[in-house]
């Protein structure tokens, strides 16, 4: 006759028994697993990168095309000459060229201003707050005469001297 084998697991509440047949097929299921599942891994790793790779040569191919239509229109003499006309303000011989001002964009020194406020205000924005704490107490005390701005930090609302003291010195 056979016998029965079995493993017996006691704890506080009792005790199971397990077959040995049993515990032999989870054993090598773990054992299965074990050994499959870095296989497994780098197979959809390799699944993803693949994909990965797919996309960005869809993504350059669009690129290549769209290079490709620019190419065409560069090769088109007509373009050419528009484009030398809308960019350059260049005209054919015998055309004259018209160019007219827009009275609401200011005049150039306003212009110029406008954009000196515009990167100023940028370059604020970009400098981090430490650096203008720093430049903030650096030159804290000095005098318009002594200033000294090492980093070229925008310094907003700067003293203009005024009549007063215009006439004490």
């Amino acid at each position: 006759m056979r016998q029965k084998h079995s493993v017996v697991v006691a704890d506080g509440r009792g005790s199971r028994k397990y077959s040995l047949r049993l515990v032999a097929v989870v054993l090598t299921f773990v054992v299965a697993i074990v050994i499959v599942w870095p296989t497994v891994s780098r197979y959809y790793s390799s699944q993803r990168e693949l994909a990965a790779a797919r996309a960005e040569l869809t993504t350059t191919e669009e690129h290549i095309e769209e290079l490709q239509t620019e190419l065409d229109l560069w090769n088109d003499d007509d373009f050419v000459r528009s484009q030398a006309r809308e960019r350059l303000g260049y005209v054919m011989p015998g055309q004259t060229l018209y160019v007219v001002k827009d009275p609401g964009a200011g005049t150039a020194q306003d212009q110029r201003d406008e954009r000196i406020a515009e990167v100023n205000r940028n370059r604020r924005a970009a400098t981090p707050w430490y650096v203008t704490m720093w430049d903030s107490v650096s030159v804290a005390g000095q005098t318009e005469a002594e200033f000294d701005n090492p980093n070229d930090v925008p310094v907003l609302n700067s003293p203009e001297p005024t009549a007063d003291e215009d006439t004490e010195n």
